[in-house]
């Protein structure tokens, strides 16, 4: 998929570069050949992780993995674990910024609808196509579908600006990565608008947003099954006549520059309630996939903290995967009170790793270290 594989390869070359310490050629590789066989479990509608988020996590869970898979290990020659903790370090980080800009995404939304709430602010409402649509497995995302989804950032963005002031809410794909739009919207999050991540309850979600809109607009070059039925949301709550649509039917109303300055001069406030609106964000990981990811964490944990207890040279690098592999996982379930104590396990274990050879290793460590500093100071802050 043009966007995927397009990250995918990004991420490739600075990972990889001089070395490639995670194998991330080889992955890909036996990732396709897994799904095409039909041998990669695929994860059950609860998963909502972005798709950066799902491979970067993955990486930081795979040797770990590959351990149990094989039960085979060897002990990693300086070069290697230089090569390997560098690129973990860049992973970690990259999986906290999904993090800090969903939070910080949210507190916007989360403050506009206590606007909108209080009758201060009306908005409009973009209702997109979802012309991509993400098959989650483990530690890999497959996007198919039609190729307009970058027609409807573009078009997102373009009107984010036409409206201004009036605010644009949006409803945003699980297969978005929110980062990567930022740096699409060249680093400017308010070209963005503010989104709204709704889960299974989505459908409760849009009607909502419906009536409280002053205005909607569709995006529907392409009708897929979840753009049909918010159209009939918005004809059985009678909003039709507020409407429009960039590929108008007969007595649809169509998208233009003087909807645009009608929408503007005309908006108002619809009234509602305290508590109306929907929360903007959902959980990555719920149901069954949850349960089973925080058994996994406990035994991890576990079976770390015996490592830990009786080191050798070989069980240090297995600590300090088990480690990752508990890192990783705390994100993708959003349970961000419990890094710090771990980070402060990995320190440990990455100074026991340390001699004159692996000398990085104790900058790693004091990286770290202030990491979870950081992490135990902001605790309960967001």
């Amino acid at each position: 998929m043009p966007r995927a594989a397009t990250v995918r390869e990004a991420m490739r070359r600075v990972l990889a570069a001089p070395n490639d310490p995670f194998d991330m050629a080889g992955h890909a590789s036996q990732e396709a050949e897994a799904i095409a066989e039909g041998k990669l479990e695929e994860f059950e509608p609860g998963w909502h992780v972005p798709f950066m988020l799902n491979e970067e996590a993955g990486l930081l869970r795979r040797n770990l993995q590959q351990f149990l898979s094989s039960r085979a290990s060897g002990v990693r020659k300086s070069e290697q674990r230089s090569d390997v903790e560098r690129g973990r370090w860049m992973l970690f980080r990259a999986i906290l910024e999904h993090v800090a800009e969903k939070r910080a995404a949210a507190r916007c939304t989360r403050d506009l609808f206590h606007e909108i709430e209080l009758g201060n602010q009306p908005f409009v409402l973009f209702l997109r196509g979802f012309a991509y649509r993400p098959r989650y497995y483990v530690g890999a995302t497959v996007v198919h579908g039609e190729g307009e989804q970058l027609g409807e950032k573009i078009e997102k963005k373009r009107l984010v600006e036409k409206l201004a002031p009036l605010p644009l809410v949006w409803i945003s794909n699980p297969v978005d990565s929110g980062p990567m739009d930022i740096v699409e919207a060249g680093m400017d999050a308010t070209a963005l608008g503010y989104r709204v991540e709704a889960g299974e309850g989505w459908e409760k979600s849009v009607r909502v947003l419906i009536e409280a809109a002053a205005f909607i607009i569709f995006h529907n070059p392409i009708i897929t099954p979840g753009l049909d039925a918010e159209i009939k949301m918005v004809g059985e709550l009678g909003r039709i006549e507020d409407a429009f649509f960039y590929v108008p039917e007969r007595g649809r109303r169509k998208l233009n520059d003087e909807a645009i300055a009608h929408m503007r001069a005309a908006a108002k406030c619809r009234s509602l309630g305290g508590g109306t609106l929907p929360q903007p964000t959902c959980r990555w990981i719920e149901g069954k996939r949850r349960d089973i990811l925080e058994a996994e964490i406990r035994a991890v944990q576990r079976w770390a903290e015996r490592l830990a207890k009786c080191r050798c040279e070989a069980s240090i690098d297995l600590e300090i995967d088990a480690y990752f592999y508990v890192l990783a996982t705390f994100v993708l379930l959003e349970d961000m009170d419990k890094l710090s104590s771990v980070l402060l396990s990995l320190v440990d274990a990455l100074r026991a790793s340390s001699n004159e050879k692996f000398r990085e290793q104790v900058s790693l460590a004091e990286a770290y270290l202030k990491l979870a500093n950081e992490l135990q100071s902001t605790e309960g802050a967001c």
